[in-house]
């Protein structure tokens, strides 16, 4: 199975903030000179301040509201990068190694049909965003029947799991579909990273041609977080 791939952008939009400062002066207007006999104001003898507890101390003061627990963020996630993938149909795991695109662009699967690849360009798992796209072979003449073959029987609600050195992720299958390899392209959504987080399974389907050696489909199985990567 072959298919391109594409290097993913991300622009970082930065925000100026500005100040700005007013001054302005106020006059007072002249004292117009007053006629007549001029009256003298005798100031009233300052008080003593009364003693005792005042309004401001007598009210209590309100009490804080209670602290709320702190949730991580989007960069606060806890991501691996996978080493195992378990499909619970069929009941078969697969170990995990990363690939990227050789000559040309295309994406190769590890040649042993029971070694899956993880598309190093793609989403770590755990992350909050993007496509953690998994490729493997259906067969092989050298290894025999792959793992992936598993996926040519997968349904909606089925179990994926992956595994890493530090943590673990489960996944359930929402979308199968079989697609011509041909629209497998760089653009093709399979590898969009713009998306919450997904896990992408592509392996080979259709009619296989003896001339060239490959298969005309790829069968795109989709699968969404069934909860949070976790630890150990």
């Amino acid at each position: 199975m072959r298919g391109a791939v594409a290097a993913l952008v991300v622009g970082l939009l930065l925000t100026a903030c500005g100040s700005s400062r007013m001054t302005g002066a106020a006059s007072a207007p002249g004292a117009s000179a007053a006629t007549g006999p001029v009256r003298t104001l005798t100031p009233a003898a300052p008080q003593a301040p009364e003693t005792g507890t005042t309004s401001a101390e007598a009210s209590p003061s309100p009490s804080a509201p209670p602290a709320v627990a702190a949730r991580p963020g989007p960069t606060q996630r806890f991501t691996f990068v996978p080493t195992t993938v378990r499909l619970d149909r069929g009941r078969v795991s697969a170990r995990v190694q990363p690939i990227t695109p050789g000559a040309g662009g295309v994406l190769l699967p590890p040649d042993d049909s029971r070694v899956v690849g993880w598309w190093s360009g793609g989403a770590r798992v755990g992350a909050a965003y993007g496509s953690v796209v998994l490729a493997g072979h259906v067969d092989s003449a050298t290894s025999g029947i792959g793992v992936f073959a598993q996926l040519l029987t997968a349904q909606r609600g089925d179990r994926v799991r992956l595994g890493g050195v530090a943590g673990r992720q489960d996944f359930r299958i929402t979308e199968v579909d079989d697609v011509n390899k041909l629209t497998l392209t760089a653009g093709a959504d399979p590898f969009n990273q713009a998306v919450a987080l997904r896990l992408v399974l592509i392996t080979c389907t259709g009619t296989f041609d003896p001339v060239t050696g490959h298969y005309d489909q790829n069968r795109v199985v989709v699968a969404v977080p069934d909860g949070p990567a976790t630890r150990g």
